[in-house]
């Protein structure tokens, strides 16, 4: 009985364990970033011809349910296309447990991928669902985009993009405080007119910004009792779109404080 007692007390902490790393910012601003850039339907944006190129050059294998079928190293040495099925990416904790980062579709393109600025280290991948890869080393990369100007192009803008979105967001750290990043974030979400953010709720506004939902929700509180937005369930509306922009822009003793 006592033996039971402890090994359900062990099996809750860890699991608080689990929801406590989950929940912090660090976290969850790093399974964000591996998300947005893996969950990229590589594939959809080749052409048949591309496609056809780099499906002979790959070499195919299966994975069953359940299974690991990418350890640690082999992530950190060849690239990965998911063909089909579903890829769980998770971390082993040094209890023995897992702590999942991404769930991959097909199309995702993910491993080693020095070319493109990425790579997940220490990272494994277990197939959900049985799965089919396709395997390819460094060399057959490179090769593939010397023979191939307009796929090596596709890459180099994908790659931008990524690198674009990651200086907004650490010149906005820097330079604005927590307000004024909110407003930053709800005037890019936005549909133009009417000026509505749609099906963001406050977790996931507080998981781009990389802080707590509480600080989150306070500094919506705080816009909203400036008479810049309405707060609804599902949907902010910007009432005031010109001072949101004001409010955006960091202030001047904000500058000053990181210049000295």
């Amino acid at each position: 009985m006592a033996r039971t007692s402890q090994a359900t007390a062990k099996r809750a902490t860890v699991e608080h364990n689990h929801l406590h790393i989950q929940k912090h910012p660090a976290f969850r601003r790093l399974a964000r970033r591996v998300n947005g850039f893996l969950a990229t339907d590589f594939l959809s944006s080749l052409d048949a011809e591309q496609r056809h190129q780099l499906e002979r050059i790959a070499t195919p294998i299966t994975c069953p349910p359940g299974e690991i079928c990418l350890t640690s190293r082999e992530m950190t040495e060849k690239s990965f296309i998911l063909r089909r099925g579903k890829i769980r990416l998770f971390y082993s904790l040094p209890n023995g447990d897992r702590l999942t980062i991404a769930e991959l579709r097909p199309g995702a393109f993910f491993g080693e991928m020095p070319l493109l600025g990425q790579r997940v280290y220490g990272a494994q991948a277990e197939a959900i669902e049985e799965s089919v890869l396709w395997v390819l080393s460094r060399p057959d990369i490179e090769q593939l985009l010397l023979n191939n100007p307009r796929l090596a192009l596709r890459l180099t803008r994908l790659l931008s993009q990524h690198f674009l979105e990651a200086e907004v967001q650490l010149e906005e750290t820097l330079f604005k405080n927590i307000r004024a990043r909110t407003a930053s974030l709800l005037l890019r979400q936005a549909s133009s007119n009417p000026p509505v953010v749609a099906g963001l709720s406050h977790q996931e506004i507080a998981d781009q910004l990389g802080v707590y939902r509480e600080t989150v929700t306070h500094a919506l509180n705080e816009l909203r009792q400036m008479g810049l937005i309405e707060i609804g369930r599902r949907n902010l509306r910007i009432v005031d779109p010109e001072g949101l922009r004001r409010e955006a822009k960091p202030s001047p003793q904000e500058w000053v404080a990181h210049l000295v």
